[in-house]
């Protein structure tokens, strides 16, 4: 949605996808969250994620050891817990009240925002969001007697995410591309929107060589299923990722390495044809949606 506010000039959403909003939250709103690294004024590393904040905020609140029991069963070795994977992938500087703001979890904390990024914070990039889309998408639309299947269409009947977004139109026609056929759907476990990969074609170093694909790691999840990764040069090679170009052009902003990631939501769809429910009729508020509106951005969404 970012680039949509600012059409044929990549720059300026660039500019904006790296600046934090108030209080803290990330405008970067596809399920991909990224924090810059910068040593006088050129990009030394750029940290991605894309872990809904579900996780964290279950941590404080003394699950999973608590699991089953009292709420705050398990608190203290939870804590524990969350504190240590924030001092392993942020800072070893990271105090248990940092986190905290009156007691509870504060997602806006200065180690997921001005000094880090820890997991989503962004309010639309949630794993509640993702399974709504997903179970909404499996309800078939018709709307004067047709059933909708464009993408766009779908989304103003049902409501079920804004239809300016990569992500939310993508995932719904794909999800209702296969409830048309009649299987049965879910979201195979975990349950997640994950980074299935970066791009780096045409990345060139400063001698014009191909980049190292060492540069990429993954820090959390595995390939194809990646929850955190960070994008950083070796002090050994002489330079930084600042001085990298893509399609000859210095990599000034986070943003131009997030637009060569793709990211994934997994499905599984069984039992074709067994599952026959009728059309529904388009929401209520579906009529107050925006008769029009601009290209979406290049797929990055599976399904």
């Amino acid at each position: 949605m970012i680039k949509e506010r600012h059409p044929g000039n990549d720059r300026a959403a660039w500019e904006e996808a790296d600046r934090l909003l108030a209080g803290g939250e990330r405008a970067q709103d596809e399920y991909l969250e990224w924090h810059v690294t910068r040593q006088n004024g050129k990009i030394t590393r750029v940290t991605f994620t894309c872990e809904g904040p579900e996780y964290w905020e279950a941590l404080a609140e003394g699950y999973p050891q608590g699991y089953g029991g009292p709420r705050n069963a398990g608190a203290t070795g939870s804590k524990e817990k969350l504190l240590s994977l924030y001092r392993q992938y942020i800072s070893p500087e990271v105090q248990l009240e940092d986190l905290f703001r009156n007691g509870a979890y504060n997602t806006y904390n200065k180690w997921n925002t001005t000094d880090g990024a820890m997991h989503l914070n962004q309010r639309n990039n949630t794993l509640r969001a993702e399974i709504n889309i997903a179970a909404q998408a499996t309800i078939l639309r018709q709307k004067d007697g047709e059933v909708l299947t464009d993408a766009d269409e779908l989304i103003r009947c049902a409501l079920y995410g804004s239809p300016g977004r990569a992500s939310d139109p993508t995932i719904g026609a794909l999800v209702n591309a296969l409830a048309r056929e009649g299987y049965a759907i879910t979201l195979q476990n975990p349950v997640g929107l994950y980074i299935d990969r970066l791009d780096t074609p045409g990345w060139t170093k400063p001698d014009g060589s191909d980049v190292d694909p060492g540069y990429w790691k993954i820090l959390r999840g595995t390939p194809g299923a990646i929850l955190r990764a960070v994008y950083e040069v070796p002090e050994s090679e002489g330079f930084t990722v600042g001085d990298l170009l893509i399609g000859g052009e210095a990599i000034e902003f986070g943003g131009q390495i997030a637009d060569f990631i793709t990211m994934k939501l997994t499905g599984i769809a069984c039992r074709q044809g067994e599952i026959q429910n009728p059309a529904q009729g388009c929401l209520a508020f579906a009529a107050a949606a925006p008769e029009a509106i601009t290209e979406l951005r290049p797929l990055r969404t599976r399904f």
